[in-house]
């Protein structure tokens, strides 16, 4: 399989060639089992420990659990992932600091850098606070699709966004399956 990465990425040699074996290493299941609700996600979490040392390396320390669900979303939008911050009697029970549960049906349609940099979109929502604990951190920008139309990049988040995209957005296009990633429903 060819995978197309981008040019720019500061990734290691080797954990370019790690994240490429992570499907053979962990093969995805076909068809989800019918009696099942939640599954252990082993090629996320597979990925997450070669990129935490690469981009992540604030929360090694951090334990992470990793699961798939078949579909997940709200409010006729699909979500691809979601990483939340266990609460203090959760971490608790479990000793589980974070916990990442990601849309079996959206990860199976996407190729190995667009599983990486879910992965990663993921790893950026954990951080480590000013007094040493654990927390969920928000992405840098929050907009809606009919703002940008109506107003453009009217904030500066917005502005060093689009910045930072422009010398990626021909990397998935170029290639019909590595198309960019529709969550909307």
């Amino acid at each position: 399989m060819d995978y197309k990465w981008p040019q720019d990425l500061k990734l290691d040699p080797g954990a370019k060639k790690a994240l490429e074996a992570v499907d053979s290493r962990f093969p995805s299941v076909a068809e989800w089992p019918e009696d099942e609700k939640i599954r252990d996600a082993e090629q996320p979490k597979a990925m997450a420990e070669i990129l935490i040392p690469q981009f992540h390396t604030e929360i090694q320390k951090a334990v992470v659990a990793y699961l798939f669900v078949q579909q997940m979303g709200s409010r006729n939008r699909t979500s691809a992932a979601k990483t939340s911050l266990l609460s203090g009697k959760m971490h608790y029970l479990s000793d589980i600091d974070f916990l990442m549960v990601f849309n079996w049906t959206i990860w199976r349609g996407l190729n190995a850098a667009q599983r990486a940099a879910l992965v990663d979109h993921e790893l950026e929502h954990c951080g480590v606070g000013d007094d040493g604990r654990f927390i969920a951190l928000t992405p840098d920008i929050q907009e809606f699709n009919s703002t940008v139309r109506r107003w453009g990049p009217w904030q500066e988040g917005l502005v060093q966004f689009l910045q930072a995209a422009k010398p990626q957005m021909d990397m998935f296009t170029a290639d019909e399956k590595a198309a960019p990633v529709k969550l909307a429903k």
